[in-house]
């Protein structure tokens, strides 16, 4: 898998639908381009999802599941934690 790095160009950007702001069906739409895209793009490849929305759905269930806020994966036998970049976070969400 490639190496995304700070140097990758990504972009996210996030739309609120007219009407969809607030309540029950409050809703946004991500547009993803560039670095974000080619990554879900090879992600999609590699684990044969059948589609973006269940590699997201995977991607927040593992999330959510963490109890200590932190993943941990399986490289070169070897279990490493994933460290979350910490210019991604809000200072004092991640304890």
């Amino acid at each position: 898998m490639k190496d995304i790095n700070k140097n990758t160009i990504m972009a996210v950007i996030k739309r609120i639908p007219e009407g969809f702001e607030t309540g029950n069906n409050r809703k946004i739409i991500l547009e993803i381009d560039n670095g974000d895209l080619e990554a879900i793009e090879e992600v999609m490849g590699q684990y044969r999802f059948v589609n973006e929305q269940a590699l997201l759905r995977y991607a927040l269930f593992s999330l959510i599941q963490s109890s200590d806020n932190k993943l941990y994966v399986k490289s070169d036998n070897a279990i490493v934690s994933v460290n979350i970049e910490p210019t991604l976070i809000t200072p004092g969400n991640i304890e």
